[in-house]
């Protein structure tokens, strides 16, 4: 027999569990292909009325950026909060930046995992970083990029960078490098170390 108080709080703790069931739903592709933001994967959910994205399998992200630059982006998972405008992949996430300006070379990311601040027009890379050009190639445990400033900095892990040139090859370690794009220039901060291969 049970009484009336005890019955009460079962139907009270029913309502409170159905209440923080996040509501989740399927989307279509075509449904994720609507402004700079392209995603697809093998299954993708909407939680919070759409507000958040979660996808799994094969994941391919497409971001077209405000200067018309793209990133290209394969994963095992990515997250995309609409309201925050923030993305996330991770799971041996392999990104593509290619220039608008098809005489700049396209530069290739990989990391341990890799986010986007769309609103901010900001990117940051963590865990195991390479930064591959064609003639240069930076390692480093954490990489920013601000798209507004046009520089990227690289901590953490003692960065490196390589720079490739016909006769030789660069290599200049220290605890910070900050790089401009457009200026094309490389700043290396504290306990700076190189060292020149000739070939």
């Amino acid at each position: 027999m049970t009484c009336a108080l005890c019955a009460s709080l079962v139907t009270c703790d029913l309502r409170l569990v159905t209440a923080a069931m996040t509501p989740v739903k399927k989307i279509r592709p075509e449904d994720l292909s609507k402004g700079p933001l392209k995603l697809s994967a093998d299954e993708t959910v909407s939680r919070d009325h759409g507000r958040i994205i979660e996808a799994s399998g094969h994941v391919k992200v497409n971001y077209l950026l405000e200067n018309e630059d793209t990133l290209e982006c394969v994963s095992e998972f990515a997250k995309y909060n609409h309201t925050e405008g923030v993305g996330e992949v991770w799971g041996h996430p392999d990104a593509l930046w290619r220039r608008k300006d098809p005489m700049e070379p396209a530069t290739r990311l990989l990391a341990k995992k890799i986010t986007i601040k769309t609103r901010d027009s900001e990117l940051n890379a963590v865990g195991n970083v390479f930064v591959l050009q064609s003639s240069s190639t930076l390692v480093a445990e954490q990489v920013s990029y601000s798209n507004k400033d046009k520089q990227m900095t690289a901590l953490g892990g003692e960065p490196e960078v390589t720079i490739k040139q016909a006769t030789h090859d660069t290599k200049i370690k220290a605890r910070k490098i900050v790089a401009w794009t457009e200026k094309k220039e490389i700043h290396f901060s504290d306990r700076v170390h190189g060292v020149v291969l000739l070939k």
